[in-house]
C-alpha cells in the first residue's frame, strides 16, 4: 500500500521538530521553496498528479531524516512525531 499523502500542517510541524528551513527542505526535495510554502498553506492537497509527486517527495525526505507522520483517526486527530 502507498504512503499517505501528508498535510500542510504535517509537513510544516514536521520541519518545525527538525529545525529545519523550507529553503533546505526545497533543496533537498528538489523543488523551489516557494513550492513548499505553497504545500504547507494548503488545507486540502490536491489530486493533481505533478503536485502528489511533489507532496510525495517532500514527505520521503521527512521520513528519511526520522519523521513519523501520524493521521487522523476516529481516536485522535493528524501530527508528527521523531523516531526515536
Amino acid at each position: 500500500m502507498a504512503d499517505k499523502i501528508p498535510s500542510g500542517r504535517m509537513i510544516r510541524a514536521a520541519r518545525g521538530l527538525l529545525g529545519m528551513e523550507q529553503r533546505d527542505l526545497a533543496s533537498e526535495a528538489g523543488v523551489d521553496r516557494r513550492t513548499i510554502a505553497r504545500l504547507e498553506a494548503e488545507t486540502d492537497p490536491s489530486s493533481n498528479p505533478l503536485r502528489v509527486w511533489t507532496y510525495e517527495q517532500v514527505r520521503d525526505v521527512l521520513k528519511k531524516r526520522g519523521i513519523i507522520f501520524l493521521y487522523p483517526t476516529k481516536s485522535h486527530g493528524e501530527g508528527v512525531a521523531m523516531k526515536n
